[in-house]
């Protein structure tokens, strides 16, 4: 096991103060990135600055929403990267350290919802619509004023606002308080089908790298416990997988359309769960590119991120392609298998 120096650990020690303290602020938007820290910390510079992370992280959370932000920030962050970091400790097999980090941070998130719902009677999303709308209400009239004609103008609330003339450069109080109540409906609305997938595709992302960055970083400072790390050009999204979830996916679609309540999320959940596995896909097919041709590690890096970010519905395409098309795909293994057949019969 390679050491740490001092200058290291105090180093990740006030970044980790400082991420923690902040975590609870951008659990909302960031929880990739938030939920890998604790990992990377550890991984990067041992248990004191995980631990510092932890403390300052659960501290913030509860002087922002008290013991209920705090107990699910504990359950849906930091259970799992202490899940991760056992298995990778434990298991030998690196697939399998990404099934228990993945299936532990999907429960951790859906247990904390599931307590959410329990302690207050409400769900997540009538939770964070009602925090939008408070938050709206907290600006000044002007600013708020501004905000919703721009809103308006732009037609997001639609034809039932009552004919409100948004050039006039102010609103009255009857008209703010219809915009509101529209802009929460129309929020309300969208994130009723999106919340599912969102919380989804978040959850696998974080679980997969909560095992992808400790490895990594261990297998880059020679440490014994980098020898479970698979390379990105290993990645291939299961067979099993690549059936299941476009079926899955059709399967919800038939009851969106036919309106079945909650049809309409799960289909969103389960397809951007596939285009998550799709750009999976494609870093294994970067990977592979950038190990044939001896590419540079900082090209590579900016690849990787790309298509992660700014090139996702690229990535899915290539993925896809890749998945099903390519020299190793599961038609071409198909065809490939059904010549072969055919051949022996002759």
């Amino acid at each position: 096991m390679v050491k740490n120096s001092v200058g290291r650990i105090i180093g990740a020690s006030i970044l980790a103060a400082f991420l923690g303290m902040i975590a609870p602020v951008t659990l909302a938007w960031a929880t990739p990135i938030i939920g890998v820290a604790d990992t990377w910390l550890y991984a990067w510079a041992g248990v004191v600055p995980a631990t510092v992370f932890a403390v300052c992280g659960a501290t913030a959370a509860y002087f922002v929403g008290g013991g209920l932000l705090c107990g699910g920030y504990v359950l849906a962050v930091l259970v799992p990267a202490a899940a991760a970091l056992w298995a990778i400790h434990k298991k030998p097999d690196y697939k399998q350290c990404m099934r228990i980090s993945v299936f532990t941070q999907v429960g951790a998130v859906v247990l904390a919802l599931g307590l959410v719902w329990l302690i207050l009677r409400t769900n997540l999303v009538d939770l964070v619509i009602g925090g939008m709308e408070n938050w709206l209400k907290s600006f000044p009239s002007e600013m708020m004023d501004s905000l919703l004609m721009v809103y308006g103008s732009l037609g997001l609330f639609g034809a039932t606002t009552g004919g409100i003339d948004y050039a006039k450069g102010f609103l009255l109080d009857s008209e703010r308080i219809l915009l509101i109540e529209q802009y929460g409906k129309m929020a309300a609305d969208a994130f009723k089908i999106a919340l599912a997938g969102m919380l989804l595709t978040s959850s696998v992302l974080t679980g997969v790298l909560n095992v992808a960055v400790p490895s990594w970083i261990w297998a880059r400072r020679a440490d014994e416990r980098g020898i479970r790390r698979l390379p990105v050009s290993e990645w291939r999204v299961p067979a099993h997988a690549a059936i299941g979830l476009p079926i899955v996916a059709l399967v919800c679609y038939i009851l969106a359309y036919t309106g079945y309540p909650g049809g309409e999320a799960a289909y969103y959940a389960v397809w951007e769960l596939f285009k998550l596995l799709l750009r999976f896909q494609c870093l294994g097919v970067i990977g592979r590119i950038a190990k044939k041709n001896g590419m540079g590690r900082f090209l590579k890096g900016l690849l990787l991120f790309a298509a992660m970010t700014i090139a996702s519905g690229l990535a899915s395409l290539v993925g896809g392609f890749s998945l099903y098309l390519g020299s190793h795909g599961l038609i071409t293994e198909w065809l490939r298998k059904r010549k072969k057949n055919r051949e022996g019969d002759q």
